[in-house]
């Protein structure tokens, strides 16, 4: 499973994304790019929320296919 974020999905006009597989490091991404990209450096509770609810958990899809032609 790999967790994946981008600024845009939090209204930022950032084309930036991020994946990992943890949501440690993928915010660990975040907050370098918070500081080095935006300039912001002390992360207001309000957005660290959207930032949470805008990563996104993938998982790998392989298997059979399920309700398929038999």
């Amino acid at each position: 499973m790999s967790e994946d974020y981008s600024c845009s999905d939090i209204g930022l006009d950032c084309d930036w994304r991020a994946s990992s597989e943890t949501e440690g490091e993928l915010l660990r991404l975040i907050g370098a790019h918070f500081v080095q990209v935006h300039q912001i450096t002390d992360t207001p509770a309000d957005l660290v929320l959207r930032v949470r609810e805008a990563i996104k958990s993938k998982t790998s899809k392989t298997g059979s296919c399920r309700g398929g032609p038999s």
